[in-house]
């Protein structure tokens, strides 16, 4: 993690053609809330391996956001990465399709109608703005900054 006033966050998604619109849906979010998305899709260098870049990039990150929706074995390593990490992670999955994996049920997460991105907006804005709220009020206090989750609803999280 850096030390500015500027955080990142990955967000982890199927790579297929029909998570884009919500990756866009999702950037946008958080760049309305001061936080800089990190997207594969556009930061993916040339001829570079991409789970070295999706490693380095979750390093570096402040949170992860990770759609688990349809059991992505690549999303779930990733997450688990992050995890390892010690990052905090949204989980988030598409309403009505599948069901969570058992490692993950147990976690916070939210749960997103993608014929509703205006809805997915707004939850992830709030999700953002309380993890920056957490992270202000650790730097102004020096405490450790806690995992996003902390005061917030248990799954599933609908607004």
């Amino acid at each position: 993690m850096f030390d500015t006033d500027t955080r990142q966050c990955v967000l982890l998604t199927p790579m297929s053609e029909e998570f884009l619109p919500l990756r866009r849906v999702m950037a946008n979010a958080l760049r309305e809330s001061g936080i800089e998305p990190i997207l594969f899709d556009e930061n993916v260098i040339a001829n570079s391996p991409l789970i070295g870049t999706t490693f380095r990039a979750i390093e570096r990150a402040d949170l992860i956001i990770a759609d688990v929706t349809g059991d992505n074995p690549n999303v779930m390593y990733e997450a688990g990465f992050a995890h390892a990490m010690g990052r905090p992670v949204l989980f988030i999955v598409q309403q009505g399709v599948g069901r969570l994996p058992s490692d993950v049920a147990g976690n916070f997460f939210l749960v997103y109608d993608p014929s509703k991105p205006n809805d997915l907006h707004h939850k992830i804005q709030f999700w953002a703005n309380r993890y920056l709220g957490e992270w202000k009020s650790a730097r102004t206090y020096k405490k450790p900054i806690k995992s996003p989750e902390v005061g917030m609803p248990y799954k599933p999280y609908n607004m």
